[in-house]
């Protein structure tokens, strides 16, 4: 079982009964919440660890993320790819 014994560091649920969890040095992975089968949407998050994640009302594939280094990521395609979020430079 994919999340047994490893800590995990966010666990979210979006509008549509999606369980988000996210699993450092695993990455990303998501189940419904009635069958708890988790699946890995995305790898590949080094050193980041997610720590909080929030879902567009609107559109529940746009997800924001925050990681422990104060990094804002995005998602458009419900989680399977990532972008990070850059304010403007002065």
């Amino acid at each position: 079982e994919l999340l047994s014994d490893i800590p995990v560091s966010l666990v979210a649920v979006d509008g549509e009964g999606g369980l988000f969890a996210f699993v450092p040095g695993h990455g990303l992975v998501r189940t419904n919440e009635e069958v708890l089968d988790f699946s890995t949407l995305s790898q590949g998050w080094e050193d980041q660890v997610l720590l909080h994640m929030a879902f567009d009302p609107d559109d529940p594939r746009r997800i924001f993320a925050a990681s422990h280094q104060s990094v804002v990521f995005l998602s458009e395609d419900g989680g399977r790819s990532w972008s990070e979020v850059r304010g403007p430079t002065n």
